[in-house]
């Protein structure tokens, strides 16, 4: 069984935490790009390393010891509703009792996974929210940066989740529909395989 910690704020962005930084001399950056983020690492464990360690690990290390108990707790109910749910298994809403190969299995739970994603544990109003993201003040970013009112890679990828997905949506009952021609399998066949390698390259974005 997995040990998860139940949700909470932890006690390394509480007030005090920030407020023993900026005592010591460190600053509370709220977004800053990849490269930024580790010279500001370096720059604080150098000016107050003991400082650093205790409010970015040391508080979180004495609060998960209290919250153990409650973690433990919390971790067992989570195994149960996932097993109940089946979380661990590819859905594809497939008719049972019915044979299908697997190159017809992979499509079909791999898009329909996209769009219990999407519909169910991410939410379409989250997916419309992300597609608003752009690199501006919040990121770090100045306006006279090329950067600057570009979508984030997290906006470009919802973008791309939500193409698929209205793909998928037209055309999963593409192999119920009669009069198909060879051309039209061929082409579908085409498309899908397309979409399939774009799914691939952007599922390190399919979580919550």
């Amino acid at each position: 069984m997995k040990f998860y910690h139940k949700p909470r704020c932890y006690w390394s962005l509480s007030k005090f935490a920030k407020w023993l930084r900026v005592k010591a001399g460190l600053s509370n950056p709220f977004a800053l790009s990849w490269d930024d983020w580790k010279l500001h690492k370096q720059e604080c464990k150098a000016k107050a390393p003991f400082i650093y360690w205790l409010t970015n690990k040391g508080f979180n290390k004495v609060q998960n010891i209290l919250y153990y108990p409650a973690d433990l707790i919390y971790s067992v109910k989570v195994y149960f509703k996932n097993v109940k749910g089946n979380t661990h298994v590819l859905e594809g809403g497939l008719e049972k009792g019915v044979w299908y190969d697997l190159c017809s299995r992979i499509p079909t739970c791999l898009f329909y996974e996209l769009d219990k994603f999407i519909t169910q544990e991410k939410g379409v109003e989250t997916l419309e929210w992300e597609k608003t993201l752009v690199f501006d003040e919040s990121w770090g970013i100045e306006k006279d940066d090329p950067k600057y009112g570009q979508p984030t890679n997290q906006a470009l990828a919802a973008m791309e989740q939500e193409e698929i997905w209205n793909w998928w949506k037209e055309n999963k009952d593409y192999h119920e529909r009669d009069f198909v021609s060879l051309e039209q399998d061929e082409e579908h066949r085409k498309q899908e395989d397309a979409m399939l390698i774009r799914l691939i390259n952007i599922r390190h974005s399919l979580w919550t």
